[in-house]
Parts: structure tokens; sequence; C-alpha cells
């Protein structure tokens, strides 16, 4: 190129660098397009893809920050924060008292003492494995097992069998990788940290057999407490928020106050000692082989943390259940597993997570449910575990109310709970009025909050990936526990809908349609609508017998049930109930949509066909706002 044509930006040259320019700047804008496509059809699998390419793009700080020590010393390098970590997480082990271990009483005559394992099971469970997990301290990672399934069954199986039979456990599966991740607080404090350990892929394997054993034991036997809600299949958050809210609800209705306590554990399963849980688990039947290998199983372990590539050194594991592994959740459950017992006032747990409540109107009803916080913190202490009384609080529902003080003893003084008016359980912010209006305002914060996210860092939008990245991570905020929590009051429901209103609005060329046209153009359902159909989602699996411990009270059957008559054969009763509340709760609510579904939509296979054909039996009500009325909407369905 001459100098003349450089400066000027005439000749051939600079045609020949202009039309370059434009290619790259093109096939740049091309592989951007598909690399935020990718990240959004990854987002409802890999929500960590969209959250990396956040943090990229806003040079979020992530990680481990600069750690100060009792003394006011600030750490900054990986090597000494991780041996920090290390002693942190070790220091709050459990010494286990073995000369004062309480009696158990065994529960029964059944007994399992070892675990069949067939090399399909061991195929299936490989062929299944999530290859962007990442692998354990033995460094096989789970894409090669996953891969290599066909060939890694037979051997593997054949390893699981002699591993059961001799009680034995390979030290390598015995060993974690800790990495600290921030619950919520001040990053350069330890204590805001929870660890998460990485274990080894193949072991996790076995532990899946073993825990669907015990679980098939402990159910068939019926030693489970039906007050457990977490890590058992048929059972969730929602359901155990269900029973709470259905007696609540019930009790307010009836004009009485309730005293609501929320427990919780301080390090509950790092702090199991190992005797007195093999103990338990001897009285549930669990014994001989089995019994030893789960004892190598919890024994013996090692960890070391690692921050930024750097490791601390490897400590002993001298108490507790490995958090992150597969067996060692269903463990805690079978060591708390006889706390319902001991006390007389309506208890419901989700793991460690404990509340216990009950009526609060004479003196008498108060003295009960202090007696019952008094009885188990001596079941606390008789097991080793501790209350973190700093975290237990109490709320006080009903206009009545005296408000009375509760207190939890502690070695040699007692500790007045704190009172709270606005509570979150199991994700769910419950107010001492039960009205969902602070749930509602978290969720919405939260929903806009990842909306402005997409905003900021996606270049290219149209309506396809919206859809894609709102579905998977924006509307599960404004979903999440919707049964129970379900709104009724329009300003409300707006709130909610403004949501998705906004979502929309920002694909190209859609601000100036309607909501409805909007909706229609990308086939995105209302959250009215989404709603609605979990309703009749959850009635179906309670009456189908998908969740373990129907109540025929909860959810009660017409009299005509099995015998013909108008619509399906299903119908439920429809109860009086004077309130808004009451009348608001699911098993209310829920009667007259239910009663209104045609018999081919009732009687579906399976929850995805019951989906299915709900979708096409309402298909006129998915894009358009709902009448206030149910009866009105239930008429419309009969039509």
């Amino acid at each position: 190129m001459n100098v003349t044509s450089s400066l000027t930006k005439d000749g051939m040259d600079y045609l020949e660098y202009k039309k370059a320019r434009n290619a790259a700047k093109t096939e740049t804008r091309r592989a951007v397009r598909e690399y935020e496509k990718e990240i959004a059809v990854l987002a409802k699998k890999d929500p960590k893809t969209f959250y990396r390419h956040v943090n990229s793009k806003l040079e979020t700080k992530i990680g481990v920050a600069d750690l100060q020590t009792d003394q006011g010393e600030m750490i900054t390098e990986d090597s000494q924060r991780a041996e920090l970590f290390n002693g942190f997480f070790s220091s709050i082990y459990t010494v286990e008292n073995i000369q004062n271990v309480p009696a158990v009483t065994t529960k029964g005559t059944k007994y399992l003492s070892n675990v069949s394992i067939e090399e399909e099971e061991v195929h299936s469970l490989l062929s299944h494995l999530r290859p962007e997990k990442s692998p354990g301290p033995d460094g096989i990672h789970p894409r090669i097992l996953k891969e290599c399934a066909n060939e890694l069954a037979s051997p593997l199986a054949t390893l699981f069998r002699a591993s059961l039979e001799e009680g034995e456990l390979l030290q390598d599966w015995k060993e974690a990788s800790v990495t600290p991740i921030l619950k919520k607080g001040s990053r350069h404090s330890v204590e805001n940290y929870r660890p998460i350990s990485l274990t080894s892929s193949c072991c996790k394997v076995l532990e899946k057999i073993v825990r669907r054993a015990v679980l098939q034991h402990m159910f068939d036997n019926k030693y489970l407490s039906n007050k457990q809600h977490g890590f058992v299949n048929g059972r969730s958050c929602t359901t155990q928020l269900l029973k709470v809210v259905d007696k609540l609800t019930e009790y307010l209705e009836l004009g009485h106050t309730v005293d609501m306590v929320y427990l919780d554990m301080a390090k509950a399963f790092d702090t199991v000692p190992h005797r007195r849980l093999l103990i338990k688990l001897e009285g549930y039947g669990i014994s001989e082989h089995l019994l030893k290998w789960i004892e190598q199983f919890l024994t013996g372990r090692k960890q070391r943390v690692g921050v930024a590539g750097s490791f601390s050194h490897w400590s002993s594991v001298l108490s507790g259940v490995p958090q992150v592994s597969v067996l060692g959740p269903i463990l805690f459950i079978c060591y708390i597993n006889d706390l319902p017992e001991v006390i007389t006032s309506f208890v419901y747990m989700y793991a460690d997570d404990t509340k216990i409540f009950n009526k609060a109107d004479l003196p008498i009803d108060r003295e009960n449910l202090q007696q019952d916080l008094i009885t188990l913190a001596k079941w606390t202490i008789d097991w080793q575990l501790h209350f973190n009384i700093g975290k237990c609080k109490v709320m006080h529902m009903g206009s009545r109310n005296v408000k009375a003080k509760l207190s939890i003893p502690e070695e040699s003084e007692t500790i007045d709970l704190e009172e709270t008016s606005v509570e979150k359980d199991l994700g769910i912010w419950f107010n001492s009025s039960l009205k969902p209006d602070d749930h509602i305002a978290h969720a919405v914060r939260k929903a806009n909050q990842i909306l402005g996210l997409i905003r900021r860092t996606f270049t290219y939008m149209d309506g396809q990936l919206m859809k894609q990245l709102y579905t998977a991570l924006v509307r599960p905020h404004l979903e999440y526990g919707n049964v129970v929590w379900h709104p009724y009051l329009r300003k409300d429901i707006d709130m909610l809908e403004a949501v998705q209103h906004r979502a929309t609005r920002m694909i190209p060329g859609f601000a100036k349609l309607s909501y409805e046209e909007r909706l229609r153009r990308i086939d995105l359902p209302t959250l009215e609508y989404r709603r609605l159909r979990g309703d009749a989602i959850e009635t179906y699996k309670f009456l189908t017998g998908k969740y373990t411990d129907y109540d025929p009270e909860f959810l009660p059957l017409h009299k005509s049930v099995g015998v013909t008559t108008r619509g399906h054969h299903l119908k439920l009763v429809k109860r009086e109930c004077r309130g808004k509340l009451r009348s608001n709760f699911f098993s209310f609510r829920v009667v007259n949509i239910w009663n209104s579904l045609p018999e081919e939509v009732v009687m579906s296979n399976n929850v995805n066909c019951f989906k299915g054909r709900f979708d096409r039996c309402c298909v006129k009500l998915r894009y358009c706002k709902l009448t206030d009325s149910e009866e009105r909407l239930s008429d419309f369905l009969r039509c």
C-alpha cells in the first residue's frame, strides 16, 4: 500500500482490508451469538455455565477472599488460606463420649445384613452419571465412567460385592477434597463458608446401591418417621410445608393462637458421633456385613481443603456423615429419626431443619411447648447434637397471642428464644399472618435481579433465547413452592406477572405488542395458568399415590368415588370454611378446578401424560388473564 492510499483510505489495499475486517466482525458476531445460544440451551441443566458467563462479563469477584484470623491478621496466600479453612473445619468435630451412650430399643425382628449387587444395576447407574460433575481426589472423572459403562460395569460390580461381603472400603474412596463456598456474611471470615466435599465417583455408585437398600428396609418395616421429609422418595419441601400450613390455617380459622418454634442444629451433619449412629442403625435391623461396611464408610476418612489450586495437608475426619455423599444424608435422617417420638407438639423435619408448634391459647398449652423444648435439649445432649441457639426463633401467630417467652436450656443457663415475625422456611418466606406478600416480594426482587443480569450480559436476544433463559433461571424463583403460598390478591398476582411482562418486552420487536400476543408468539403461558396447572398436578400426585404419605383427610374424596357419576370418579369434597386464608389454602382452592376436569385427564397413566392432557384441555386459558372467580373458571373447564 502506498503512502497516499494509507492516508486517504483509497486504493485496492484498503478495500481488501475493509472486506477482511467486515468478514472478521461478521464471524465474531456469529460466534458470540452461537456461544450465547449454547449458554441458553445449557441453562436449565447446568446453570453454572450462565453464571460463569455473567461473572466474566461483569468482572465479578468470586472464590475465596483474603481471610482474617482471630488476631486480626489478613491471610492472602492460597496455601495459608487452605490451612486456615482446614483447621476451622476440623475444629467442629465431635469427640464422642463412649462412656455414656444411651440405650436403644430394637425396633423389630427384620434385619438387613447384606445388599445384592447386579451388573445391570451398576451399568444403569454408570450410564446415568452426570459428566459435567467434578472428579474426586482419585482423579477418575464421571465422564470416563459414563462413556465406558459397558466395559466397567462387570469389574465394578465384582469389586462392590467384595467390598460389602468383607466389610472393607478402599482408602482412596474415603478421601475428600473440600471446597469452601460462601454462605452469607463477610467473605473474610472462615465461619461464613460451607465445606463442599468432592469424593470418589466410583464410591458414589456403590453408595447409591446401599442407599436404595437401606431406605427400602426402613420403608418396608415402617421404621422411618412420617415427620421426616428430607432425602426421602415421595416426600419433599412442598409436602412438608403443605402439612404444616394445613394445620396452621385450621387453627387460625377456628380462632386459636399458635406458637411456632424454628430449631437450628449447629453443624449437624459434621458432628454426628459414629458409635451412637451405628448403635441406632443396629436398632433398625442393619446388621452383620452391611453394618461393618457402614462403619468402614464412616471411620478412617480424610479430607483436605483446596483454594485456587493449593491444598492443605490431609486431616482426619473424627465425626459426622459426608454431606455431599449419596449415603451420608440417609444415615443422618436415621440418626434423628426418633426425635419426634420424645415430644407431644406437632413436629416436622427436613433433614436437620426442624420446627415444632402447637396451640398457645391457655397457659397449659404454652407450658407443654416449653416442656417439649426442654425435652429436645436433653435429647441433643444425650445424642451429642447441639442447637445453634442464636438461630432458633419463635413466631407467635394469632391476633390474641400473648407472645409468651420460650427458652432452651444450654449447659448451666437458660436462653430465651428470639421472636420473629418473618422467617425463611425451606426457601419460602412466612410471616405471622401466613399471607404470601413477603415471599412474593422476595421472589420478584430475585427474579428481576436475574433479568437484569441477562439484559446486561447478553449481546444478542431473540424470542427463543429469552424463553430458554427465562424459563430456566427466572421463572423458577416466581414458582418455587407456589402450591404452598398461592397468591389471592390481585396486587400480588399482578406483581408476579409484571416480571414476565418485563422479560417479554426485552425481546427485540416485542415491546409494542400486547402481553397476550407476546406470549402467543413464543408459546409462554401466563404465571396464573402455570399456578392453576401446578395445583392440578399436585392433586394428581396425591390422589394417585405418587406421594408416599397421602392423608385421606387432607384431600377427602367424595362419597360417590367408584360410582358412575357425571364427570370423573375421583371428585373431591367441597368443604366449608369462613376465612380467606383457609379458603385459599391448596386443599380447598383446588376442589372446583379438579372436579371440573374430564375423566380422560384425571385418569392419565403418569404425571407427564397428565400434564399434556391438561394443557390440551385448557389450551384457551394459556395466554389470557384468568378470572378471579374459581366457579366461573371451573364452569369454563366443564364446557
